[in-house]
Formats: C-alpha cells, structure tokens, sequence
C-alpha cells in the first residue's frame, strides 16, 4: 500500500533535513555533554585519555559510545529527537518500536528504551 507518492516522498526527503542530523539536535548535545551528570565524567576521563572508557571515544568534540552520539539529560532535546525521528514525513508513524530502532541508529542515553 502506497502511503505518501513517490514524488511527494523526494519533495519532503530533499525539503526536510534528514533527521537524525539537525543541527540544533547536535548543538545542544555538542554544548551540554561535558556538564551533564552521567557523561560528564566520562567525558572528561576520554579527554585525558582516549583508551581510558571503553566503549566510549571522542570525534569532533562529541562523545560516541559505540559509534552513538551520547545525548545528556535534557528532556526538551530527548523530546526533539524522538519527534524528528517519529514526525517526519520520510519515517512515517510506525509506532515505539520503530521510533525507538530509528533513534537508536545514531543516539545513545541511558535507560533510553
């Protein structure tokens, strides 16, 4: 079953910017991750010495554990990504298991299930 026509599908994938890459999203994780509770030490501890938390590494300035971007706990910018990632028009509304695999693809936070 067609959902969305094609040619409306690549008006709205070109239009809208690709979640999970909006640029405030990384913004606010970018300056919010060093003084968040969880990652901050963290943080910090990858700082002094990349090897020193694994499964975590530093890249650009953002912390990854296991390739994901650490997201601190901000439950404004938690609410913007799960509505990027469950609104747009290109994921379509296909429920908490979906969102959930969608967000889990590029973020990472604790209990985030």
């Amino acid at each position: 079953m067609t959902l969305l026509p094609p040619i409306e599908f690549l008006t709205n994938l070109q239009a809208l910017p690709l979640f999970p890459e909006s640029a405030s999203i990384q913004t606010a994780i970018h300056d919010h991750v060093e003084t968040d509770d969880f990652f901050g030490p963290i943080f910090k501890a990858v700082s002094k010495d990349s090897a020193a938390e694994p499964p975590y590494s530093l890249k650009d300035g953002f912390l990854l554990r296991d390739g994901l971007l650490c997201v601190p706990d901000l439950p404004d910018l938690k609410q913007q990504i799960l509505e990027e990632c469950h609104d747009s028009l290109t994921a379509g509304h296909f429920g908490i298991a979906k969102t959930h695999e969608l967000v889990s693809r590029t973020y990472f936070w604790p209990q985030m299930h």
